[in-house]
């Protein structure tokens, strides 16, 4: 069995151990961390980026999290279950504003827009 350790984010260390020591196995399961994971946030170029994981409606969701600015960038899960795949058509997602009276165009509070002149 070979056990290595990546550091792909300086708050973010993960130990991989594989079968063997076949380096195809160890490339294999390395790969998500080397290539797929973040490197820095897209919103605030932090590299201060966590995993997250959280159940909603019976359904699991994984991200990449910003502990700087809270941004997160999504992961989906391959249909046989055995791993993940980066959203990139998603990009970074600005925190979930919180509940309770917030409107629409709080999303976007330096546009100067009333919303009075949107064409439909």
């Amino acid at each position: 069995m070979a056990t290595i350790q990546l550091k792909p984010s300086p708050v973010l260390t993960i130990s991989i151990a594989t079968p063997g020591s076949d380096p195809r196995e160890i490339f294999k399961a390395s790969s998500f961390w080397t290539k797929e994971f973040p490197k820095q946030c897209g919103h605030c170029k932090s590299k201060n980026i966590t995993c997250g994981h959280r159940l909603a409606s019976g359904y699991d969701f994984y991200e990449a999290i910003c502990q700087d600015c809270n941004y997160t960038f999504g992961f989906g899960q391959l249909k046989d279950g055995s791993g993940l795949f980066p959203k990139t058509q998603d990009g970074w997602k600005p925190p979930y504003a919180k509940s309770g009276g917030g409107s629409q165009n709080d999303a976007f509070p330096d546009s100067g827009d009333s919303g009075d002149d949107i064409p439909y």
